[in-house]
């Protein structure tokens, strides 16, 4: 298989991906629905995966790659200093890469249904709905597209370990989170 890990950045190129060490999968062997399980990723059994093994050392000789541990912290860091397109409000930032607002989006994305997935507006009515004043739509609004931009889904917890999916599998948190980043699309790889 040939390709480029992560979605690339349509405006800057650069991809970003969520990566773990071998060391904490190998007990899933290649099971995709434990290894997302492990990952704090939702398992979709019909959807094909592939699993790749990346050398850090040269993905960042060969893209220019990044990894780090995402922390609150590091990745608000990224975030202020390196993300395109990111929340205008560095405030914002701030306040959602906390563990208290991590828990309040965590509840209020878990209610969400598609419409409010895909439409900002039946969204605002959610929210809305859900007791929050037009200021905190917008700090959900940083939130939300924190998410979109990173990965850093409503599982994140903050502390470089990811929330194992449902959290009553073996323990509440997982795996050892690594978030990378690079800036070119045409780093091949092969499986």
């Amino acid at each position: 298989m040939k390709g480029t890990l992560g979605r690339p950045d349509a405006a800057s190129g650069d991809v970003r991906y969520w990566s773990t060490t071998l060391d904490q999968v190998e007990p899933s062997d290649t099971c995709p629905r434990l290894i997302a399980q492990q990952l704090g990723v939702a398992y979709k059994p019909d959807a094909t995966y592939k699993l790749a093994v990346i050398d850090k050392d040269i993905a960042k000789e060969k893209a220019d790659a990044e990894t780090f541990i995402p922390t609150f912290e590091n990745l608000s860091s990224y975030i202020e200093s390196k993300l395109p397109n990111k929340p205008e409000n560095p405030d914002h930032i701030r306040q959602v890469m906390t563990p208290e607002y991590q828990a309040e989006y965590r509840k209020l994305i878990e209610g969400m249904g598609n419409a409010e997935w895909r439409n900002e507006d039946a969204r605002a009515v959610y929210l809305f709905g859900k007791g929050l004043e037009a200021d905190q739509v917008q700090v959900f609004e940083a939130r939300m597209k924190i998410q979109i931009r990173t990965g850093a889904n409503q599982y994140f917890l903050g502390n470089g370990l990811t929330m194992r999916i449902p959290a009553n599998v073996t323990g509440h948190s997982g795996d050892r989170d690594r978030f990378a980043h690079g800036h070119h699309t045409g780093v091949g790889f092969v499986l």
